[in-house]
């Protein structure tokens, strides 16, 4: 197994991969000797991690450091992010590599002697070969190198020179082999044992340390007295020079300098008393930069070196926080009991992560009774709920105290034998995770909260107290409730017959589990995989569940769009024909609905005959309520949003390939359905930061209920979807008519606003003259009938990609928003007996249209609007999808394009956009970055920025 060409990495590159919640679980399991097997073959790293009786595989593609592709089982590996099993094999491999767990930036003295001639030079986070490129070595000489030496330290900067190029070590790629001299072996295999296993731009050296890389040094080495200035000194000058200021001590440890802490960084110190070490325990260091001494009513820091990269920014630092230097000792001075609590409470983390002090024994003994006030959790079951009780208390400290202390500005309370600290980490802690589960960003601080969980609840709470890092039991049944939404890995087998589960696809009865796990649990979700892969066979799975397991609460409902009622009947009758279906649509199929009206297993009606027939399902219960394309109801306002809330069901799921389009709102109104009362609704006059945090709140909190597959994952059979966008530029007549619009609009506007008009009237407006200037766009004859279809732009770019795309035997799928335009461009295929399918929102039998396309191979073209078009078909015949007119939402145009690019096409797709340049059009496109980007927050549980089509969105696309 090979690792020097494994990348080195860091606790923060380890954390930016994944997060500092999974980096540190994978510590854990690295700690508990979890992993198992490892393998590195460039660029691959896989190998297996046992974790809570499970055993994971985790395989992560290290091609490309900035995209890392992960594959594992558990639920964050089985989205493509890089989970915690596949950070522990990284930090397993570079156990392996360091044989250490972490990477300690300076070794014992006994390991860190000065090197015999004999000792072969062993490097191991660069690679060494005669066929590399030359690697020569510059360090840069203090210029108060002699009283350094008097000090036992000398702060020297190191940095690599490849030909004419120079790099900071942390800077050098490390990917290809470079060529170097025995010495500079020698010399640099010493160097990266004292600095424990890597190289650092700043280095500390002992007087001896330097002696032997002056004395070993050849011509690749090379020197330059004092820093800041390019010129090099000879080497013979180097030694006549410096050697005699360097007296003869014994071999000892380097101290670390800025590029060097004893902790990686990064990795925070825990904030409870059981990995808290005591001030009292602390190893005094007295050959540290900075040393602290003091008591609990004053503190000293002496910084021992003005030349130190890290000294202006601590000094400035400490005067900030109150200190002041005395020029008759040099030392920083704070002289005030309050400021000094307040500051060890407040900054010694920061103290620490920084400088890394050292501490002088007469602190240590004097600081002996200052203690952190821990943050304890304790759970109970009430019922079918939990109770959660979180509180920062200590022996002798009640409550109260805490937050009397909090509101007199003290973060320490003085006892009668100890002193107790309020840490900021802690209290920081606390407050995210009240504040989140309370549901109010301005919930004060009071030291103790108390909650009641929902089934819902448990598993974003369960992250909360991770994040906590508090070692607590949680109940098994709290547990095995939230463990398979959290990580997919421990779902259990849904009850599905052999032949069933064979026949799907292992991502899809992942996705049948998941459903099945939350119906057991009485909860719901939103299966939002990417069209094409078959969210309405995984639903019919659950069904067949549902039968299998028997426990009969009453019939099953699915909702769906009126145009996917045959697609689903076709489908059910493909997978599940043992299912006795009832069909609840059209007025001749109808019956009056009560209890006992719906002996069969289903019931499958559309939106608007729910709404038409709400008093009827009112009467029902059912066991478990499917809503099929539910975007349709993300208006929670609507008679069909409110129909389907009232429905009586145990268990609630959503399919929508766009749980998302233009706000969180969107998100909030499924959520109503699915999880009622889940995400309680901020107040509607929130602005600002405060409905930032509730959007955020609920982005994390909807997250463990979403599931989302990329075909790029799971499907990575599917050929290459190639998009391409074309700028055409308006003709002439068409840029005239276009700014007749534009300039007649503004008027309007300004008319309207100085009359007082409402926003809402404004809004209106503006929505209807966008909608004219969209149509001047795509064909002026939409706007004037005088206008021929030729006049327009768009139109002969698309001749020539229609004639082109036919000449090699490409079929093609048109899009467009505008009904009359699709019925143009049917009339001029006719007249020039080009074969085509039409589908709009008239079309009755649209499977029966995909048909025709996908079986005869003479039809051409398939001209379909776009939103009767966008959900439910499957038109794999075609392999060219063309948007003659581009929309704000590019979920809705990719779900459009996923007609041809879905399971079942075994060709590249090409999706060409067609945009006027210097029009709305063009500032549509910037609109859809940021539509695309809200969508991306909620898919990859990050934050957000509300994207809402506003009133100034509004003015900018007109101006």
């Amino acid at each position: 197994m090979g690792t020097l060409d494994f990348p080195d990495f860091t606790n923060e590159s380890l954390a930016e991969m994944g997060s500092w919640t999974d980096l540190r679980e994978a510590r854990h399991l690295v700690k508990a000797d979890s992993v198992g097997e490892l393998s590195w073959e460039h660029p691959v790293l896989s190998g297996e991690v046992s974790g809570d009786g499970q055993l994971f595989k985790p395989s992560l593609n290290l091609r490309s450091l900035t995209f890392i592709q992960n594959q594992c089982q558990c639920r964050v590996g089985s989205s493509g992010r890089v989970c915690a099993h596949a950070l522990a094999l990284c930090l397993a491999m570079r156990k392996h590599i360091l044989q250490e767990e972490s990477i300690p930036p300076a070794v014992p003295v006994e390991k860190a002697e000065i090197p015999e001639p004999d000792d072969g030079p062993i490097i191991s986070s660069l690679k060494i070969a005669e066929s590399g490129e030359t690697l020569s070595t510059r360090f840069w000489l203090p210029p108060n190198l002699e009283a350094a030496a008097k000090r036992q330290g000398i702060v020297v900067k190191m940095e690599f020179l490849v030909g004419k190029e120079a790099f900071s070590p942390e800077k050098l790629f490390k990917g290809k082999p470079y060529r170097i001299t025995e010495n500079a072996g020698r010399i640099l295999s010493f160097l990266e044992r004292i600095c424990g296993g890597s190289f650092y731009s700043v280095i500390q050296l002992k007087p001896d340390q330097l002696k032997f890389l002056i004395e070993t040094a050849d011509d690749t080495i090379r020197f330059s007295e004092g820093q800041g200035t390019p010129e090099e000194t000879p080497l013979e000058q180097i030694r006549e020079r410096i050697l005699p200021m360097l007296p003869d001590t014994p071999p000892a440890q380097a101290i670390p300098s800025r590029g060097q802490t004893r902790r990686p960084a990064g990795v925070r110190r825990s904030v409870t008393p059981r990995t808290r070490q005591p001030v009292s325990e602390r190893v005094l260091l007295p050959d540290n930069w900075m040393v602290v001494d003091g008591s609990p009513k004053f503190l000293s820091i002496l910084l021992r070196e003005r030349e130190h990269p890290q000294y202006k920014r601590c000094a400035d630092w400490l005067r900030s926080e109150g200190f002041r230097k005395e020029p008759s000792n040099g030392k920083w001075w704070l002289r005030d009991q309050h400021k000094v609590l307040n500051f060890l409470a407040l900054n010694r983390e920061r103290l620490e992560a920084n400088y890394d002090p050292g501490y002088t024994e007469n602190f240590r003994q004097r600081t002996a009774i200052i203690k952190p006030v821990p943050l304890t959790c304790e759970t109970v079951r009430q019922g079918d709920q939990f109770s959660l009780r979180m509180e920062m208390k200590a022996e002798g400290i009640e409550v109260r105290d805490v937050r009397n202390a909090l509101l007199t500005g003290r973060h320490y309370i003085v006892g009668d034998e100890l002193i107790y600290l309020i840490e900021k980490a802690a209290l920081e802690q606390f407050e995210r995770a009240s504040r989140s589960l309370g549901g109010d960003p301005h919930m004060p601080m009071t030291g103790v909260f108390e909650a009641r969980l929902s089934s819902a609840d448990l598993a974003h709470t369960e992250g909360l107290i991770d994040d906590l890092d508090l070692e607590i039991d949680l109940p098994d049944d709290w547990k095995k409730r939230s463990a398979a939404i959290r990580e997919v890995g421990r779902l259990e087998q849904p009850p599905l017959l052999e032949e069933v589960s064979q026949r799907l696809r292992a991502y899809q009865l992942v996705g049948v589990a998941w459903m099945w796990h939350l119906y057991r649990n009485q909860l719901g979700g939103i299966l939002a995989d990417e069209m094409g892969l078959g969210k309405t066979i995984q639903a019919i799975g659950l069904l067949l569940s549902w039968k299998a397991e028997g426990e009969f609460k009453g019939p099953c409902l699915v909702v769906a769009p009126a145009s996917l009622l045959g697609n689903w009947q076709r489908e059910l009758s493909v997978w599940a024909p043992g299912l006795s279906v009832y069909l609840h649509h059209g007025p001749s199929r109808r019956s009056e609905l009560d209890e006992d009206a719906i002996p069969e297993d289903l019931c499958l009606t559309s939106y608007s005959t729910l709404r038409n027939d709400r008093d009827q399902f009112q009467k029902c219960s059912f066991s478990l309520a499917i809503a099929d394309e539910a975007q349709h109801v993300k208006n929670r306002r609507s008679h069909a949003a409110r129909s389907l809330r009232s429905i009586a069901a145990s268990s609630r799921f959503i399919l929508t390939g766009t749980p998302i389009e233009n706000s969180i709102e969107d998100l909030r109104a499924l959520f109503d359905f699915c999880l009622p009362g889940y995400l309680k609704r901020p107040p509607s006059d929130l602005r600002g930061e405060d409905r930032s945090w509730h959007d955020k709140q609920h982005l994390e909190k909807a997250a463990p209920y979403i599931l989302r597959r990329g075909k790029a994952l799971v499907a990575p059979e599917l050929p290459e979807k190639i998009e391409q966008t074309i700028w055409c530029e308006l003709e002439p007549g068409q840029r005239d008519l276009y700014q007749g619009v534009r300039e007649k609009t503004e008027q309007t506007l300004l008319q309207m606003a100085a009359a007082g008009a409402s926003e809402n009237r404004l809004r209106f407006t503006m929505l209807t003259e966008l909608l004219r200037l969209r149509q001047v766009c795509a064909d002026p004859g939409l706007l004037n009938p005088e206008y021929a279809l030729e006049d327009s732009s768009k139109f002969r770019v698309f001749k020539e990609l229609l004639s082109e795309a036919i000449d090699g035997g490409h079929r093609i799928l048109v899009f467009s928003q505008f009904v009359k335009l699709l019925k143009r461009l049917r009339g001029w295929f006719e007249a020039e007996e080009i074969g085509y399918e039409y589908l709009d929102g008239s079309t009755r039998d649209r499977l029966a249209v995909c048909d025709r396309f996908n079986e005869d191979e003479s039809i051409s073209v398939c001209l379909i609007s776009l939103k009767a078009g966008g959900t439910g078909l499957n038109l794999t015949g075609a392999d060219t999808v063309v948007h003659f007119d581009p929309w704000w939402n590019p979920a809705v145009e990719d779900q459009a394009t996923d007609r041809a690019h879905r399971i079942g096409q075994n060709r590249t797709v090409t999706s060409y956009k067609l945009v006027t340049e210097g029009t709305v059009e063009d500032k549509v496109l910037a609109l859809q970055m940021k539509k695309s980007m809200l969508l991306k927050d909620l898919l990859d549980e990050s934050a957000h920025q509300s994207a809402k089509v506003d009133l100034t969105t509004l003015k900018s696309l007109l101006s």
